[in-house]
């Protein structure tokens, strides 16, 4: 028809009706072709139609089929027929007939009308996401009951054209509709054959069949929740010719467990499969669970998980919210169950409901006390509860009040998941399980490492399973269910998740391997075992030193049974339970040219000194030194007697060397060897002999003091006294007696201003970035925040502080993460407060790149800064390979930086 056609009068008759559809088709279409949610929704809009037809008819039931075809090459539809009821007229003034209402499709629903969700209204527009041009057919009863055949074209093609004079062609075209539509429904008869309704889409794109499709996805997913609630649905059967694959979907009678409890089972014909919801309704609410029967007489059931296939098809989760039919859009609020209202009030596009308006809030609120009667009457027979506890946190949703969610509705969720029977456990082998509830349960929470090529997903570490359920005497839940329920159980909030650090810090609570078998119920050896099994693999873990440094989590059992940290273990060699003295591996090295003991301390692997059998400590380092010195000895007193014999200089520079490294030892001797007694009498007398001819030697010790005591036999006491030159010894010896007593008590001062200073430093560090974060350890820094390290030095003279080559080494590997801070003080230490202190501190991170140059190339020593000198303290007598030094940083190299400076520099990073 053209134009033309359109006379005065049809115009008059029909302008103003066609002008009002125009503008509410083209709002309404542009918005509903445009959702991609609508792809999933099409077929329920059809079914919607297809059940409302069957309003008043109270028997009535619904078939509806589903065909895909090819009409020719690249030409398919879509044909959707049901058997339900007629297109009817309207008893209502306002609401145009059915037929009539897909031409002009305003509300199809009258307010009062509440059997129906809406016929042929808005939400009919968006089939029309499948294709703008829908032929349909269909049987039409007329006020008197006469049943006539119907047919018409709904071509929207012209609808997605923004110009005048598309819109002047669409009112035209919807003149002539109604024009028709009126013509025929007086002169149509009754065809044979014809169906109660039927819709063509025409599919002419690939993307309209991809849509097909995906809607056929979705049928699959969700029609058994349909059914649960639609009592007149009685299948749904879709017939694709273009693979040949044909689905037919039918419902068994309802089967009532008890009052408003049913279990629905729905069947797929062709692929046998069967889906079974278990309902449970009341206060005109229903909720609903996807299951599987095991035994229905004893109300045993495995509960599904609802979401897993639907992401893996849409990537997003099933439906929660139901209106009879799913509300496709509202994924993101994510239920452990679905709930099912006819009261919900959908916005237009029945995508979400307005969950800030009180009336839709109360009604999910009412869910959750169906849903504690559910909990209560199949949790302790239920398999795989996990599946129907799942929560989430909040989601940002433009149409959720989150006060209401977070501080209400989820609060209110939980509190009945957590109080609720729902954990199986085992207390002791072979025992029947019992049920306990979440809170009263525990949870290991560590995924051990695995390797890249195991081809496993991760699971929950058995070891640190093993040692929580010991520990937490079994009250955890079996450990193939473990990963299901830590997937499904939020954190915090009634659910005790044992982490890592948690089972470390209570593992360390026992303090020793006996009181450790003792609270997990295991002998010694299994439970050394057990443990030993546990370091080993969290040894594999980034950064596990940290997890076990601390006196809180002191794990390692030495040998003596009792729990050390790590850096103790690292201080000893092997696995001994002593702290070695650092400076005698140093002679060791020093004097025996190797590095076996150092190597074995600091490049032996974690699991290595946690396995090793042969124990190394102090005394079998001493005793190696001990024999090297008889070596030295026995070469010194040659040399000597060479020296004198010959009358040359021949050997003094090897004499030198020798005696010290004699010096060394016997310094090493006077401080620490007083309780240890590693080295002999005799042995420290002849190393004195050695060394006392030397009379401006700087290393004379408080050994001289052997030769004052009665501990000297007569006859070595009188050889002394007829020394000609025993005075000038004695002498000597006093001064050198009282220099290194002043030395000691210097060092011991020192020793407790810097630890009082380190205490504040601890302090303020803990204060500025938390417990957990700041750790406190001797080494080449006295802190470590994260991967910040903060050497701490305190001065009284405002000119210079002294820093170890081993220092300045980790400043240069960290660079600008590693600061040095200094503080000047002129007051007794004990009176300087926290605040002043905070206040006074100067750091830098720049002193890495001032040191470079001289920590690169020691040969040279040269300073790569004006302020940076490299100081030779005269310690021992110098000699190729032990010049020990120490660098000097001026104050002008101390930087400027306040403590609380570097501190938000630090935040902005971690």
């Amino acid at each position: 028809m053209s134009n033309e056609l359109i006379t005065d009068e049809l115009r008059d008759r029909f302008a103003g009706e066609a002008i009002s559809a125009e503008k509410e088709i083209s709002e309404k279409l542009n918005k509903a072709i445009g959702k991609e949610s609508f792809d999933r929704r099409w077929f329920w809009e059809l079914l919607q139609n297809a059940i409302d037809s069957l309003s008043g008819q109270v028997d009535g039931k619904l078939n509806i089929e589903l065909k895909l075809s090819e009409i020719e090459k690249g030409n398919n539809t879509l044909t959707a027929s049901h058997d339900g009821g007629y297109f009817k007229p309207s008893n209502q003034k306002y609401r145009f007939d059915d037929f009539k209402n897909l031409i002009n499709p305003t509300s199809g629903k009258p307010p009062e009308d509440t059997d129906t969700v809406g016929r042929f209204g808005t939400g009919f527009l968006s089939t029309h996401r499948l294709s703008l041009k829908i032929d349909v057919r269909g049987t039409f009863m007329k006020q008197n009951e006469e049943l006539v055949s119907l047919t018409t074209t709904l071509d929207r093609t012209s609808f997605l054209e923004k110009s005048e004079e598309a819109r002047n062609q669409r009112i035209d075209a919807l003149i002539l509709g109604l024009a028709e539509y009126k013509r025929t429904i007086d002169l149509a008869q009754k065809e044979p054959n014809w169906p109660i309704a039927e819709f063509t889409y025409h599919l002419q794109k690939d993307e309209s069949l991809n849509r097909v499709y995906i809607g056929f996805d979705e049928i699959r997913n969700n029609l058994p929740f349909v059914f649960a609630l639609v009592d007149k649905l009685n299948s749904v059967k879709i017939y694709d010719e273009l693979t040949g694959k044909n689905f037919d979907y039918y419902r068994e009678p309802f089967l009532t467990l008890e009052e408003n409890h049913h279990l629905i089972n729905v069947k797929e014909l062709e692929s046998k499969d069967s889906f079974s919801i278990l309902k449970i309704s009341g206060d005109g609410k229903s909720i609903l669970f996807k299951v599987d029967p095991i035994n229905i007489e004893s109300k045993s059931f495995r509960f599904i998980n609802r979401h897993q296939e639907y992401e893996t098809t849409f990537g997003r989760f099933s439906p929660s919210l139901y209106c009879t039919y799913p509300l496709i859009g509202s994924e993101k609020f994510c239920l452990p169950f679905v709930v099912h209202s006819n009261s919900f009030e959908p916005d237009e596009t029945r995508d979400q409901i307005d969950l800030k308006k009180k009336s839709n809030q109360d009604i999910l609120l009412g869910s959750l006390i169906l849903y504690a009667e559910f909990l209560k009457k199949y949790s302790i027979l239920g398999c795989d509860l996990w599946n129907i506890c799942t929560t989430q946190n909040w989601t940002e949703l433009d149409w959720v009040d989150k006060n209401w969610y977070e501080d209400t509705f989820l609060r209110d969720l939980r509190d009945k998941i957590v109080a609720s029977p729902l954990i199986k456990i085992l207390q002791s082998e072979g025992d029947k399980s019992i049920s306990i509830s979440i809170k009263d349960c525990f949870f290991p929470d560590f995924y051990e490492a695995k390797s890249e090529d195991s081809g496993s997903e991760k699971e929950p570490s058995t070891i640190h399973y093993e040692l929580v359920s010991l520990l937490k005497n079994r009250m955890v839940p079996s450990y193939g269910d473990l990963a299901h329920w830590l997937q499904a159980l939020w954190t915090g909030d009634n659910v005790q998740r044992i982490s890592l650090n948690a089972l470390i810090k209570d593992i360390a609570t026992t303090k020793d391997i006996n009181s450790f078998s003792k609270k997990i119920g295991l002998d010694h050896e299994e439970a050394l075992k057990k443990l030993k099994d546990f370091l080993i693999v969290i040894s594999k873990e980034k950064g596990f030193e940290k997890l076990i440094t601390g006196v809180d989590q002191a794990i390692i059992p030495t040998v003596s049974g009792v729990f050390q940290e790590y850096p103790m273990i690292r201080k000893g060699v092997g696995f001994g339970s002593e702290d070695l003295e650092i400076d005698l591996l140093k002679i060791h090295c020093t004097l025996l040219d190797s590095k076996k003991y150092m190597e074995k301390i600091c490049e032996t692997s974690f699991v290595e000194i946690l396995n090793t059998s042969q124990l190394i400590g102090e005394k079998k380092i001493a005793d190696d030194i001990a024999i090297e010195v008889d070596n030295l000895l026995t070469k010194h007193s040659e040399l000597v007697k060479k020296i004198e014999k010959e009358k040359t200089a021949a050997g003094v520079v090897e004499k030198n060397k020798i005696e010290s490294n004699l010096s060394i030892v016997l310094n090493w001797i006077s401080k620490f060897d007083g309780k240890r007694k590693y080295f002999k009498d005799s042995q420290k007398r002849r190393i004195l002999q050695a060394i006392i001819d030397e009379k401006d030697s700087p290393h004379l010790t408080s050994m001289l003091e052997l030769h004052r005591t009665n501990k000297v036999s007569l006859a070595n006491q009188n050889k002394i006294l007829s020394d000609e030159d025993l005075n000038a010894k004695l002498e000597k010896g006093q001064q050198m007696l009282d220099a290194i007593k002043d030395e000691n008590e210097k060092f011991e001062k020192l020793k407790k201003i810097g630890k009082y200073f380190e205490s504040l430093m601890k302090e303020i560090l803990n204060e500025s970035f938390g417990v957990d974060r700041v750790r406190h350890i001797d080494g080449n820094q006295d802190f470590t925040v994260e991967d910040f390290y903060f050497e701490l030095k305190s001065t009284t003279n405002g000119n210079q502080i002294l820093m170890h080559p081993e220092q300045a080494e980790m400043s240069q590997k960290k660079r600008a993460n590693y600061y040095l801070a200094v503080f000047e003080y002129h007051k007794p230490h004990e009176q300087v407060t926290k605040e002043e202190f905070r206040e006074g501190l100067r750091l830098t991170n720049e002193i890495g790149e001032k040191l470079d140059s001289i920590v690169v190339n020691m040969g040279s020593y040269e300073s790569g800064d004006e302020n940076v000198q490299v100081l030779f303290p005269d310690v021992y007598k110098s000699f190729d390979g032990m010049k020990k030094y120490k660098y000097v940083i001026k104050k002008a190299a101390w930087g400027d930086k306040t403590f609380d400076y570097v501190v938000n520099e630090i935040n902005k990073i971690i």
